[in-house]
């Protein structure tokens, strides 16, 4: 079932909160460019939001994807596995290729890490565009110290920098307070053996921001995506004061803008 809010189609899907389903804007008639926009580990689309109405009002189409397992509940996410969550991608990108001239992806966080193997994937992408992309994490040495210890006796992982407010709001987001030890063995084993060995193999035009002030993702990721792309074209902004999500910052009109202005130039 397709139920229709302004101009987004959303595909409600059972047991997935509402605002975190997946939708699609159609921006104008046959139009020939589509942004593909993927959220991170354990959030939804709700986070791309903002940016897809405001993408949409440039005259882009755009296709938010949910990641396997996401918007529901901590069972279906501990279900999920990280082959599920590129697939969840993959299958939006091939339903689409063939009905568009340029084709861009969009990742905010763990996002960024299943395009680049899309990316790595179908050379057709006409472009990336990276916010916050995790190649290194904040206290990652004590984290991958503590998995195997974690795997035997814990069974979930609380996020420790929200606060009650965070809580709420998340929630009703469809996003994920508890995450399944076995889904953070999937997170690093992806970045281990598909991004850090993929993305020296990447020749689009990309796009790359992060803030200097991430607590998750470690802004040494851009960094690193930067200097090993082949990409000819390709731009790294790292900015100050912002948190993980860029896209609800209080200079969300900066990337906004930063964004419809790369996707402009490779679709003239």
């Amino acid at each position: 079932m397709v139920t229709k809010e302004w101009e987004k189609e959303y595909q409600d899907i059972p047991g997935v909160a509402s605002k975190a389903r997946p939708f699609r804007i159609i921006s104008q008639p046959n139009n020939d460019t589509l942004v593909i926009v993927v959220h991170g580990f354990t959030s939804s689309p709700y986070d791309m939001h903002y940016l897809s109405e405001y993408l949409s009002a440039q005259g882009f189409d755009i296709e938010a994807v949910l990641l396997a397992g996401h918007g529901s509940s901590f069972e279906s996410l501990k279900q999920s596995n990280h082959y599920q969550w590129y697939q969840s991608v993959e299958d939006v990108y091939l339903k689409n290729k063939d009905n568009y001239k340029n084709i861009f992806v969009i990742g905010y966080s763990f996002g960024n890490n299943l395009n680049i193997h899309l990316a790595r994937q179908h050379k057709n992408i006409k472009g990336i565009i990276s916010l916050g992309i995790p190649i290194l994490i904040h206290h990652e040495k004590e984290v991958r110290f503590c998995l195997p210890f974690a795997r035997t006796f814990c069974r979930r992982y609380r996020k420790g920098w929200l606060d009650k407010e965070d809580t709420h709001n998340i929630e009703e987001q469809g996003h994920h307070i508890y995450i399944p030890i076995p889904n953070i063995v999937h997170f690093f084993d992806f970045v281990d053996h598909i991004t850090k060995k993929e993305i020296d193999q990447i020749e689009q035009p990309i796009l790359i921001m992060h803030s200097r002030d991430d607590l998750v993702s470690n802004p040494r990721s851009s960094e690193i995506l930067w200097r090993q792309v082949k990409s000819k074209d390709k731009l790294l902004y790292i900015l100050d004061k912002h948190n993980h999500n860029l896209l609800h910052s209080t200079r969300k009109d900066f990337v906004f803008s930063r964004v419809t202005n790369f996707i402009h130039k490779y679709t003239k």
